[in-house]
């Protein structure tokens, strides 16, 4: 993460920043400074929840091959 900003606390807490930071991205009034401090900081949020979300995809695996269940593929097509 960008040493100026702190690491989120939750999932829920890094997507509502992610979100604030696009909204603030797409004002028109934003210098290009400020444009790339926000640009920099998304893309580190980006970073930390698609972490988030490969360890949780990769516990859930790990728990359902424990428990011997099918995996679930939710409509993906993987051909």
């Amino acid at each position: 993460m960008n040493a100026k900003m702190n690491e989120p606390r939750s999932y829920e807490e890094a997507f509502a920043e992610l979100e604030r930071l696009i909204a603030k991205m797409e004002s028109p009034d934003l210098n290009l400074e400020e444009m790339l401090l926000s640009y920099q900081e998304s893309t580190a949020l980006i970073c930390y929840l698609e972490d988030l979300l490969q360890k949780a995809e990769q516990e859930i695996h790990i728990l359902n091959e424990k428990m011997g269940l099918e995996p679930f593929d939710h409509g993906r097509n993987n051909s």
